[in-house]
């Protein structure tokens, strides 16, 4: 009797290219991004298992526990760490990256109490400022969050278009941790691309809502060339990524941005 297909049968049947490589690549397993480790109690949403190779889904291990560590760091909201997960994902990223611990929470007395003056955050009782939360922003954050931009952002473009975005091209993202609203009510790359989001996505799994944790909204032109994402986890990090399938158009527009601003791009290249 021949084996009924399986979820993961059917999704590489239906697409048996790599979709973060630009379609290159055969596609052996499925990956689910954003990564399920981001997520409370196994509660990822539904709908975001993508084809992928072993290469791209690999890849980033490394730089995923970072981000699922960071998604739970929020001095602000007690319930963040709602599973408990956050000290075994610190452990975990620290035996990848020895120095993440150590320079993220290295603020001097002095630098951690203007920190928490400048973001309104009280010292509770017996504890010292360097206790309450504030952590430095360490490379492997921005290693961590730009990688995840980087396939996230293609993984929506395939979810949203159905095609696969070419290996040449470009994703431009820039990201942003919860202090930025905590100083000053607001994050302003979020407030400029607003009307650029035609669509906010339902992030749910078994009809319950995961938009506390994932509230994504996405934009893209007509010729499906253009496309602009943010993503938001929790009250933590977020980032905005803008997508051109066109490289030279896109390179040759961001050389003229440059010499008319006499300035460099404020995006990273994904």
């Amino acid at each position: 009797m021949p084996r009924r297909p399986t979820p993961r049968d059917v999704l590489l049947a239906e697409c048996p290219y790599c979709i973060f490589c630009g379609g290159t690549e055969p596609a052996t397993t499925i990956e689910h991004c954003p990564p399920r480790a981001l997520f409370d109690r196994k509660q990822w949403p539904a709908g975001f298992d993508f084809a992928s190779c072993e290469a791209c889904n690999a890849g980033s291990k490394n730089l995923d526990v970072v981000v699922a560590a960071l998604r739970r760091f929020d001095p602000t909201h007690s319930e963040t760490d709602g599973d408990g997960r956050l000290m075994g994902l610190l452990r975990n990223a620290r035996q990848q990256h020895p120095e993440f611990i150590e320079q993220m929470v290295s603020l001097s007395p002095v630098d951690a109490r203007k920190a928490a003056r400048r973001l309104g955050l009280a010292r509770p009782p017996g504890m010292t400022f360097q206790e309450i939360g504030i952590v430095r922003v360490t490379p492997e954050m921005d290693k961590a969050v730009y990688s995840l931009a980087a396939k996230l952002s293609r993984a929506l473009y395939f979810k949203q278009l159905g095609l696969i975005f070419p290996k040449d091209g470009v994703v431009l993202a820039s990201w942003f941790s919860n202090a930025e609203k905590i100083e000053s009510g607001q994050v302003r790359i979020l407030n400029t691309v607003a009307p650029l989001m035609a669509q906010v996505l339902e992030i749910q799994r078994s009809s319950k809502s995961l938009s506390d944790q994932f509230d994504c909204r996405v934009g893209f032109s007509d010729d499906n060339r253009l496309g602009v994402i943010s993503a938001v986890f929790g009250f933590v990090f977020g980032f905005v990524s803008f997508l051109d399938a066109d490289n030279e158009k896109c390179m040759q527009n961001l050389r003229e941005l440059e010499k008319a601003t006499g300035k460099p791009c404020p995006l990273t290249l994904c």
